[in-house]
Parts: C-alpha cells; structure tokens; sequence
C-alpha cells in the first residue's frame, strides 16, 4: 500500500508536498522541479519562505500559523520565485498532521489563470476609459453645436419673412432643412448619452396589453391610414418587471417601424408574442412588410443614422435608441428578416 501512495505522489500533476513546522520541505513531489526548475535539494534544505514572492511573504505567515494552530488551509493564493527568476502563481489547499505537527499540502498552478484574468481586467479598464471619454465627447460636442444651430434655424427663419426672390427662397429651404435635420441628430445624440448614463434606472410591472393601447393611441393616424392589423399574444407573460418608459417606446418604435417599411402591395399585419424562454422572457415583433437584406445590412441594422430604404420618413434613429434602451436594462434584441417577406425582432428581457 505504501508503494502505491508513494506512485500516486509522484504520478499528480499538482504540486504535492509535506513539510515541517520549522518551515523546511521535507518531500517534494517531481512537479516542484519541473514547475520551479530547483533540484529536489535546493527545494529542501532551505526554508520554502525562500522560494515564495516578497509580497506575498506576510499573508502566507498567516496561513501557516493558522496551519500550526491545526487549521486546514484551502484555496489560499501565492507567488513562488523559479529559479529563473520569474514567479509561478499557486492556489493551496493544506492540512496539518495532528500526530506529528507536519503539514501537508496540494497546490495547483494557475499562473495561466491569473494572466487571463488580469489581462482581462486591463482589457475593461481600458474599454470603460475610452467609453467615457467617448462619451464625454459626444456630450460637449452636442451642446457646444446646439447654440450654433439654433442661430441658424433662426436666421432661415428670420430671411424667410424678409420677402426673397423665389431662388433665394429655395437655398432658404435648403439652409432650413438642413439645420432641422441636424438639430435632430444633436437631439438624438444627447438622447442616447442620457441613456447611457443611467445607471439606476426605475422598473416596475407594465402589463403589456397596456403599453400596447399606448403605442397604439399615439399611432391611432398612423394604423388607421394603412389599415394595419396588429395580432397579440401575451398569455404565457402577460406583464413584466421594467421600465415603463422605455418599455412604451421600444412598442412606438417597433410598431412604427412596421408601418413605415410596409408591403405597398398588401395590408400590414403586425403580430406581437411574449413567451417564457428559460430564465428569461422573450417579446417578438414580426410583420409582413418589405424586409431587409441581411447580408447586405445587417451589420448596419442598429447604427446611428443608418437606414435600408428610399422613405422620406426614415432618419435612422429609431432603432438606434431601441437598442440603447434595451442594452441599457441588461436585455439584447436580434432580428431576422427576408426581403418581401418581413422581419422578427425579438427582444430578451
């Protein structure tokens, strides 16, 4: 049986080990050589506080004496030094032996594992850096253009009264149109940092067949000029936990979207769906309207400004401001769509 224990020792992959309470190793296992690159003699005729890391020298004192105390030891993190001197991160699990003070101990290299997460972490400080900063731009570039562009509209405005010959009166126009369009943008912009930067944002139950009637008494023109049909199906979840703002404008800009992207040749019909997928509640929106060619747009499909077909109404903000919404309350939407044959999206609250 002692042969096989002695096997079993030097066949793991762990870094195994007992040592004693005057801080010497007394048996290594192979895995110390190959992981630290000491010789099974350097590793036990000098004390292991040799080999460990200055910083972490006074946390691993605590774990010892707790070790001396006849406290196991599990999951504790240190660094020990190779002999190149480069450092290896080790996680332990130890115990000691009631009968004879020594202790014995399992550790496990996860120097590969603390790389990544450490790498990672670096990776968010940097991204969450840059996000403000772009951010912060954005904002002061808004506000900084929104003055300028109010003195325009006004003075399009102001040479509008001003009685001017009918060519002029066209540049007008376009001055006009033009700076509308772009305090839209500013607007919009400045809709979507606010969004961003909520970080608490209000929820509370909504029935959905509510927020429905509200999209749709906001729309009434709208559905009632193209014969829209709208289907709903909110049996499996009726209602859900969110924000009552959002919630209304997600329903606005979906439903609209809907209509405006229409199939001249047939009658829009629009079908509603929540269901339970998992852990999680699922809305679909579909419709029977013209599509959009995915493979063309669909890495565009919720850009700023971005839009897939000739309509006057089109600004390419209303999926935009969807998406930020959605993302900001920890969902995600997708879309399916087929040209002439409609598009799904559905969101994962």
């Amino acid at each position: 049986m002692e042969e096989e224990y002695k096997a079993l020792f030097e066949m793991s992959q762990d870094l195994l080990c007992i040592a004693n309470i005057n801080g010497f190793l007394k048996k290594v296992n192979s895995q110390w050589c190959q992981k630290l690159g000491y010789s099974m003699e350097t590793l036990t005729s000098h004390p292991f506080t040799d080999f460990i890391h200055q910083d972490d020298q006074r946390i691993t004192a605590v774990e010892v004496n707790k070790l001396k105390k006849g406290q196991p030891s599990v999951l504790f993190e240190n660094r020990f030094v190779k002999a190149d001197g480069t450092y290896i991160w080790l996680e332990w699990s130890a115990t000691p032996f009631q009968t004879t003070g020594d202790l014995f101990a399992i550790a496990r290299d996860i120097t590969e594992f603390k790389e990544d997460k450490n790498e990672l972490e670096c990776l968010v400080r940097e991204l969450s850096q840059r996000n403000r900063q772009l951010e912060d731009f954005a904002y002061i570039i808004s506000h900084n253009l929104r003055s300028p562009v109010s003195n325009i509209m006004m003075l399009s405005d102001f040479l509008k009264q001003t009685d001017p010959a009918p060519s002029q009166l066209e540049y007008i126009d376009l001055l006009e149109n033009s700076s509308l369009t772009l305090n839209e943008t500013l607007r919009q912009l400045v809709r979507t940092i606010q969004i961003n930067r909520k970080v608490n944002i209000k929820k509370q139950t909504i029935d959905l067949n509510q927020t429905l009637a509200s999209a749709k008494r906001h729309l009434t023109q709208m559905i009632t000029d193209n014969n829209v049909t709208i289907i709903t199906d909110f049996t499996q979840v009726p209602s859900i936990k969110y924000s009552r703002t959002y919630l209304e404008n997600i329903f606005y800009n979906l439903i609209s979207n809907s209509i405006r992207y229409r199939n001249p040749a047939i009658d829009p019909v629009i079908k509603i769906i929540s269901e339970r997928n998992a852990n999680n509640t699922m809305l679909h929106f579909t419709d029977n309207g013209l599509g959009i060619n995915l493979k063309r747009y669909g890495h565009k499909i919720f850009g700023l400004k971005n839009t897939f077909h000739n309509h006057p109404d089109s600004k390419g903000f209303g999926l935009f401001i969807t998406k930020s919404q959605i993302n900001a309350l920890g969902g995600a939407i997708t879309v399916e769509s087929k040209e002439m044959k409609g598009t799904t999206f559905t969101i994962k609250i």
